[in-house]
């Protein structure tokens, strides 16, 4: 059985990041790829680092410091999972 969807209170969006504020009516045709391949959970990782950053930080200069700082292990584990399938992701990485 489902849960009913909560509504969001507009009042939250002050403490989103401008990209999580924005609506979400189609999931990102690369994120899906990710989430439908042998590195999923390597991805689902790194997607959280770089939504944990997006959200502390409002400063664009200030994010990609930190997300090269934070993320750096997440988003190397992702390229050796990437490498590690050259057949699903064929030439998408040069894998």
């Amino acid at each position: 059985r489902r849960a009913a969807a909560r509504t969001r209170d507009p009042s939250e969006n002050r403490r989103l990041s401008p990209r999580a504020r924005r609506p979400r009516r189609h999931k990102c045709p690369l994120c899906q790829f990710m989430e439908d391949s042998p590195c999923a959970e390597v991805f689902g990782e790194w997607e959280a680092c770089l939504n944990a950053v997006d959200a502390e930080f409002s400063d664009d200069d200030e994010r990609q410091a930190r997300f090269v700082e934070r993320c750096a292990e997440p988003t190397l584990l992702l390229k050796q999972c990437v490498e590690k399938y050259p057949d699903h992701f064929g030439d998408m990485f040069g894998a």
